[in-house]
């Protein structure tokens, strides 16, 4: 799924060496990556998430590998199907136009044209406890609006909005 092997990112308004990353995931499952403030943990997830170079501007070395493509050999756009990122703060990646859970969550599909059959059916099966990160026993479709939703709340549509798109 993932490969790092001596694998450096340099971005273009660097001011100090970069770190060099050997890492190999290959089940599926949840990681953990912790280090200091600064230390390049979103950038690693950014990376892993297929934003090179689209969106992180710079030089990379080393392999790096998302699901067999080197890093950076296909736009985002493309990438979006297969991988996602669920950043830190989930209030700056709701869509800014719905007004609930399951609307921010059928806004991609939307987009994408599926008739609302399908739609619904990715919903419900977005919205299930098992496919949520355990915050609440039960997920939440009420009022999400960006100024009074809980974090957990926005976390949960964020993650459901990645989730039913594959």
């Amino acid at each position: 799924m993932v490969t790092l092997e001596q694998f450096r990112y340099l971005p273009s308004d660097a001011t100090r060496p970069p770190a060099c990353f050997d890492f190999h995931y290959s089940t599926p499952g949840i990681v953990a990556i912790v280090g200091d403030n600064g230390s390049g943990k979103s950038t690693l997830a950014q990376l892993m998430a297929g934003w090179y170079p689209d969106y992180l501007p710079g030089d990379i070395d080393g392999t790096g590998l998302l699901l067999g493509v080197p890093i950076g050999r296909l736009p985002l756009v493309e990438q979006s199907p297969t991988i996602q990122l669920v950043q830190q703060s989930p209030y700056l990646q709701l869509s800014g136009c719905t007004f609930s859970v399951e609307e921010e969550v059928a806004f991609g599909p939307e987009n994408l044209g599926l008739h609302e059959a399908e739609i619904l059916r990715r919903i419900d099966e977005a919205l299930t406890p098992d496919k949520l990160p355990v915050v609440t026993p039960s997920p939440s479709r009420h009022a999400l609006r960006r100024r009074n939703a809980a974090g957990s709340d926005c976390q949960r549509a964020c993650h459901a909005a990645q989730t039913i798109r594959s």
